[in-house]
Protein backbone atom coordinates (compact mmCIF):
# COMPACT_ATOMS: atom_id res chain seq x y z
CA UNK A 1 0.00 0.00 0.00
CA UNK A 2 2.81 2.25 1.11
CA UNK A 3 4.56 1.89 -2.48
CA UNK A 4 1.31 2.63 -4.71
CA UNK A 5 0.83 5.73 -2.46
CA UNK A 6 3.97 6.33 -3.49
CA UNK A 7 3.90 5.98 -6.65
CA UNK A 8 0.75 7.79 -6.93
CA UNK A 9 2.44 10.78 -5.61
CA UNK A 10 4.81 10.65 -8.22
CA UNK A 11 2.26 10.67 -10.86
CA UNK A 12 0.60 13.87 -9.50
CA UNK A 13 4.56 15.49 -9.36
CA UNK A 14 5.03 14.37 -12.91
CA UNK A 15 1.17 16.19 -14.19
CA UNK A 16 1.71 18.84 -12.13
CA UNK A 17 5.21 19.68 -14.14
CA UNK A 18 3.88 18.99 -16.99
CA UNK A 19 0.69 20.96 -16.67
CA UNK A 20 3.13 23.89 -15.41
CA UNK A 21 5.03 23.28 -18.50
CA UNK A 22 2.35 23.52 -20.86
CA UNK A 23 0.90 26.67 -19.28
CA UNK A 24 4.04 27.86 -19.70
CA UNK A 25 4.95 27.21 -23.18
CA UNK A 26 0.72 28.30 -24.00
CA UNK A 27 1.47 31.80 -22.20
CA UNK A 28 5.10 32.41 -24.15
CA UNK A 29 3.92 31.47 -27.27
CA UNK A 30 1.12 33.63 -27.16
CA UNK A 31 2.89 36.30 -26.12
CA UNK A 32 5.62 36.62 -28.53
CA UNK A 33 4.37 39.23 -31.15
CA UNK A 34 6.41 39.61 -34.61
CA UNK A 35 7.80 43.53 -34.16
CA UNK A 36 8.57 45.31 -37.78
CA UNK A 37 8.58 41.74 -39.79
CA UNK A 38 9.95 42.79 -43.06
CA UNK A 39 10.36 40.93 -45.96
CA UNK A 40 13.34 41.10 -47.43
CA UNK A 41 13.66 40.56 -51.30
CA UNK A 42 16.90 39.89 -52.86
CA UNK A 43 18.23 42.12 -54.49
CA UNK A 44 20.77 42.28 -57.63
CA UNK A 45 24.40 42.62 -56.45
CA UNK A 46 25.66 46.62 -56.51
CA UNK A 47 29.10 47.68 -57.20
CA UNK A 48 30.39 49.66 -54.88
CA UNK A 49 31.72 52.73 -55.99
CA UNK A 50 33.75 55.25 -53.56
CA UNK A 51 32.48 58.22 -55.30
CA UNK A 52 35.39 59.02 -56.94
CA UNK A 53 36.76 58.39 -60.70
CA UNK A 54 39.52 56.96 -62.29
CA UNK A 55 40.70 57.10 -66.22
CA UNK A 56 41.03 53.56 -67.68
CA UNK A 57 42.56 52.77 -71.28
CA UNK A 58 39.59 50.98 -73.25
CA UNK A 59 40.93 49.21 -76.38
CA UNK A 60 37.93 49.21 -79.49
CA UNK A 61 38.20 48.19 -83.00
CA UNK A 62 39.09 50.87 -85.70
CA UNK A 63 36.11 51.39 -88.37
CA UNK A 64 38.27 49.13 -90.95
CA UNK A 65 39.00 46.16 -88.47
CA UNK A 66 42.83 45.87 -88.78
CA UNK A 67 43.48 47.37 -85.47
CA UNK A 68 42.59 47.88 -82.18
CA UNK A 69 42.81 51.49 -81.44
CA UNK A 70 42.51 52.86 -77.59
CA UNK A 71 40.53 55.80 -75.70
CA UNK A 72 40.66 56.96 -72.10
CA UNK A 73 37.12 57.08 -70.36
CA UNK A 74 36.58 57.64 -66.63
CA UNK A 75 34.71 55.02 -64.42
CA UNK A 76 33.70 55.38 -60.78
CA UNK A 77 36.71 53.97 -58.32
CA UNK A 78 35.78 50.86 -56.61
CA UNK A 79 36.78 49.53 -53.51
CA UNK A 80 36.97 45.59 -55.01
CA UNK A 81 39.30 44.52 -58.03
CA UNK A 82 36.45 42.63 -59.34
CA UNK A 83 33.81 45.31 -59.75
CA UNK A 84 36.32 47.32 -61.29
CA UNK A 85 37.18 44.29 -63.79
CA UNK A 86 33.03 44.00 -64.00
CA UNK A 87 32.70 47.47 -65.31
CA UNK A 88 35.42 47.52 -67.67
CA UNK A 89 34.10 44.47 -69.08
CA UNK A 90 31.00 46.08 -69.33
CA UNK A 91 31.71 49.24 -71.07
CA UNK A 92 34.08 46.98 -73.39
CA UNK A 93 30.66 45.49 -74.60
CA UNK A 94 28.87 48.91 -75.10
CA UNK A 95 32.21 49.80 -77.08
CA UNK A 96 31.68 46.70 -79.34
CA UNK A 97 28.17 47.29 -80.13
CA UNK A 98 28.95 50.62 -80.74
CA UNK A 99 31.61 49.39 -83.53
CA UNK A 100 28.81 46.61 -84.54
CA UNK A 101 30.70 43.91 -83.40
CA UNK A 102 27.81 42.83 -80.76
CA UNK A 103 24.15 43.13 -81.46
CA UNK A 104 23.19 44.53 -78.63
CA UNK A 105 25.18 47.11 -76.22
CA UNK A 106 23.89 45.43 -72.55
CA UNK A 107 25.39 42.16 -72.00
CA UNK A 108 25.60 41.41 -68.03
CA UNK A 109 28.64 40.44 -66.35
CA UNK A 110 27.58 37.59 -64.14
CA UNK A 111 30.22 37.00 -62.45
CA UNK A 112 33.92 37.64 -62.17
CA UNK A 113 36.72 34.99 -60.78
CA UNK A 114 39.95 36.12 -60.30
CA UNK A 115 42.97 33.20 -59.77
CA UNK A 116 46.00 35.03 -59.53
CA UNK A 117 46.81 36.95 -62.69
CA UNK A 118 43.54 35.17 -64.74
CA UNK A 119 40.45 36.48 -64.45
CA UNK A 120 37.19 34.50 -65.58
CA UNK A 121 34.37 36.91 -66.79
CA UNK A 122 31.27 34.99 -66.84
CA UNK A 123 28.35 36.21 -69.07
CA UNK A 124 25.52 36.33 -70.25
CA UNK A 125 24.49 33.90 -73.99
CA UNK A 126 24.67 36.93 -75.86
CA UNK A 127 28.30 37.20 -75.78
CA UNK A 128 28.14 34.37 -78.08
CA UNK A 129 28.02 36.68 -81.38
CA UNK A 130 31.81 37.12 -80.65
CA UNK A 131 32.27 32.91 -80.50
CA UNK A 132 32.97 32.28 -84.09
CA UNK A 133 36.70 32.60 -85.45
CA UNK A 134 36.60 35.60 -87.54
CA UNK A 135 38.91 38.66 -87.28
CA UNK A 136 36.03 40.91 -86.44
CA UNK A 137 35.67 38.65 -83.22
CA UNK A 138 39.26 38.26 -82.55
CA UNK A 139 39.45 42.04 -82.61
CA UNK A 140 36.43 42.72 -80.62
CA UNK A 141 37.67 39.76 -77.95
CA UNK A 142 41.39 41.21 -77.74
CA UNK A 143 39.62 44.87 -77.36
CA UNK A 144 37.95 43.52 -73.79
CA UNK A 145 41.07 40.98 -73.12
CA UNK A 146 43.67 44.29 -73.47
CA UNK A 147 41.15 46.62 -71.75
CA UNK A 148 40.68 44.66 -68.34
CA UNK A 149 44.41 43.87 -68.69
CA UNK A 150 45.19 47.29 -67.97
CA UNK A 151 44.18 46.36 -64.05
CA UNK A 152 47.25 45.72 -62.49
CA UNK A 153 47.82 42.35 -61.67
CA UNK A 154 45.60 40.71 -64.32
CA UNK A 155 47.64 39.11 -66.86
CA UNK A 156 45.03 36.66 -68.43
CA UNK A 157 41.27 36.41 -69.04
CA UNK A 158 38.56 33.66 -69.94
CA UNK A 159 35.37 33.95 -70.58
CA UNK A 160 32.50 31.50 -69.73
CA UNK A 161 29.19 31.85 -71.02
CA UNK A 162 26.46 31.10 -68.20
CA UNK A 163 29.29 29.31 -66.12
CA UNK A 164 30.59 27.09 -68.61
CA UNK A 165 33.14 26.43 -70.86
CA UNK A 166 32.18 27.05 -74.41
CA UNK A 167 34.24 26.18 -78.16
CA UNK A 168 35.26 28.47 -80.78
CA UNK A 169 36.89 31.61 -79.73
CA UNK A 170 35.56 30.96 -76.13
CA UNK A 171 38.06 27.43 -75.93
CA UNK A 172 40.86 29.62 -74.96
CA UNK A 173 42.64 31.81 -72.25
CA UNK A 174 43.54 35.28 -73.81
CA UNK A 175 46.83 37.47 -73.03
CA UNK A 176 47.15 40.73 -74.21
CA UNK A 177 47.79 41.27 -77.44
CA UNK A 178 48.40 44.68 -79.69
CA UNK A 179 49.83 42.62 -83.03
CA UNK A 180 47.09 42.35 -85.72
Amino acid sequence: MVENKKTLVVLIIIWIIVALAGGTYYKLKNSTKVINQVELVKKARKLLETGKFESVKFYYPNGNFTELKTKDEDIPVYYKKRDKIEKIAERSFENLYLAKILTTPQIDVKNVYIAGDTVYIDCEPEIGALKEPTKKNILGIYSIVNSITEVPGINKVKILVDEKEQSGNFSRIYTRNMNF
